[in-house]
């Protein structure tokens, strides 16, 4: 134990690591794990210094221009159907990942923003509703019939569930996202990333009737 305590013990295990830099990500793992059994090594007792604390990375990645570019949402919306344009503009102008963005529902719009308890954390968040989301949010708002829940999801299936045609269609519909999607204002939010929204990348997955197949989605989207 004494020489796992060696703070020069710290230099062989990078050195150690240093020979996986080919594969940043599995040196990071091995790190990672070593840290993690000298920390339950020294929890209990048996080491008084775990020398791998704060080891930092040898894989790093840079996402901030990984986003959806005017140009990108323009060839989005020219070929998705009604529903995946609905489903992009979602993303767009609230910036929350798929999951939370699938299970809205109406309860949670109430004309200018959107409550939403976020899966991950647990954290509630209050969402200003921009006018082109609200106007496609207004038009899409059904009437409530006697006896109907106030819970009825913002889309009707998921993409676990969708069974729908393949390929896509032109939207002909005068007041489609197409315009709303790719005004100035929403490019200018969204270009801002994920510094300011806390977004990931929108996943326009909100699918009901006539949309692709997940399997067409899952191929267009690793074209991108």
């Amino acid at each position: 134990m004494v020489a796992v305590e060696d703070k020069r013990a710290r230099g062989k295990f990078k050195e150690w690591r240093d020979t996986m830099a080919d594969r940043p990500r599995t040196a990071d793992y091995a790190w990672t794990v070593l840290a993690r059994v000298l920390s339950v090594a020294k929890d209990r007792g048996a080491i008084a210094i775990n020398v791998c604390e704060r080891g930092g990375r040898l894989y790093e990645t840079d996402q901030t221009e990984i986003i959806w570019t005017a140009d990108h949402i323009k060839k989005f919306c020219a070929v998705a159907s009604d529903e995946l344009q609905f489903a992009l503009l979602l993303a767009l102008w609230t910036g929350q990942r798929q999951g939370d963005l699938i299970r809205l529902t109406w309860m949670q719009y109430d004309g200018s923003k959107i409550r939403v308890k976020q899966g991950k954390g647990k954290k509630r968040v209050v969402i200003p509703v921009g006018a082109p989301l609200k106007a496609a949010l207004d038009s899409r708002r059904p009437e409530k019939p006697k006896g109907q829940s106030c819970e009825t999801p913002l889309a009707s299936r998921g993409p676990a569930t969708v069974s729908g045609h393949r390929g896509t269609r032109r939207s002909s519909a005068p007041g489609s996202v197409t315009r709303t999607c790719t005004s100035t204002t929403c490019a200018a939010q969204w270009s801002r990333g994920r510094r300011s929204w806390g977004a990931r990348r929108p996943r326009p997955q909100l699918k009901r009737n006539r949309v692709p197949s997940s399997t067409d989605m899952q191929q267009w989207w690793e074209s991108l």
